[in-house]
């Protein structure tokens, strides 16, 4: 398969398509199902709520923050994960239309 001809495409469309795909593993579905509940997560919870090791929880976590879906708050020793709702606005934008 070659590469994505990503010129052909308009910045919003490559934009949702981003989302789209950070979205597309149920690891990442029950991430931002736990922010939408929760004000915030730490990390080390994600683990034992969908008990999955700690490099799996994080590369799913990098991949939502990559797509500015999410966003991390350090502190000694963890970080607390926030979900960025208004991130999210283009992609039920694009889906309500």
């Amino acid at each position: 398969m070659g590469a994505s001809k990503t010129k052909h495409y308009s910045k919003e469309t490559i934009q949702i398509a981003q989302l789209a795909n950070a979205l597309g593993h149920p690891a990442r579905i029950t991430i931002i199902q736990l922010l939408k509940e929760n004000t915030y997560f730490r990390n080390v919870e994600f683990q034992k709520v969908l008990q999955l090791s700690q490099t799996t929880v994080h590369n799913h976590l990098l991949k939502l923050k990559s797509a500015k879906i999410i966003e991390f708050n350090y502190s000694p020793n963890e970080y607390h994960v926030n979900l960025i709702p208004e991130n999210l606005d283009d992609l039920n934008y694009f889906i309500r239309e």
